[in-house]
């Protein structure tokens, strides 16, 4: 055996070895428990907002009750509605007694969304959905305390002549108003439920 093929297949070997060790690393990584925050993950969690029959409420209206909470506005075309119909489901099979969970939706926009609009949309999607709205302050500082993103942006073919670019995320929030979940578009309804049902277990044991 020459020493340029000696050479080439230790170092080929060295490759696979180190290959194979960050793999089993990965795979053997512990992942935090479902009812815990990720690591340095934190929400504020607070919000002064108004339900859909008009009334003043804050987070602490819901104290003791853990809360899925979601941000959008129901004049978006798909994301809200999709997102909404996932939560609904999972809602759906997880059963869990509304004195146990609050499911929040909280408006972008403020300027088109009024409580009877809210109530009239959340009902379509399950009648255990609460819709929040209020002023454009406090719905700027609701969207800050939970690290929420969105923007007007002009669109002359809808109602009104814009849109609201947001993230989309479903938080879970303690009954304590700490994190300790989140959701997005990959997660399914099943999922969903599986992971809610989890962690309020818990905590009721």
């Amino acid at each position: 055996m020459s020493a340029k093929l000696r050479i080439f297949l230790l170092t080929a070997i060295a490759l696979l070895a180190l290959v194979l060790g960050y793999l089993v690393a990965a795979l053997t990584r512990p992942t935090p428990p479902l009812n815990q925050a990720a690591p340095n993950f934190s929400l504020d969690g607070g919000f002064n907002l108004v339900d859909e029959t008009g009334q003043l409420v804050t987070q602490d209206s819901y104290t003791g009750k853990f809360r899925l909470v979601y941000f959008g506005f129901t004049f978006c075309p798909d994301v809200c509605p999709m997102q909404l119909e996932v939560v609904s489901r999972a809602l759906e099979i997880a059963k869990i007694s509304p004195d146990w969970l609050t499911t929040l939706f909280i408006t972008l926009d403020p300027e088109r969304d009024r409580p009877e609009e809210m109530a009239i949309y959340t009902d379509t999607f399950h009648k255990n959905i609460i819709g929040l709205t209020g002023s454009l302050d406090q719905i700027q500082q609701a969207a800050k305390a939970y690290k929420v993103y969105f923007q007007k942006v002009s669109d002359p073919e809808t109602t009104g002549g814009y849109t609201v670019d947001h993230s989309s995320i479903v938080f879970l929030m303690g009954p304590d108003n700490n994190y300790r979940q989140h959701f997005t578009h990959r997660d399914s309804a099943e999922d969903i439920a599986e992971k809610i049902t989890t962690i309020i277990q818990v905590a009721h044991n």
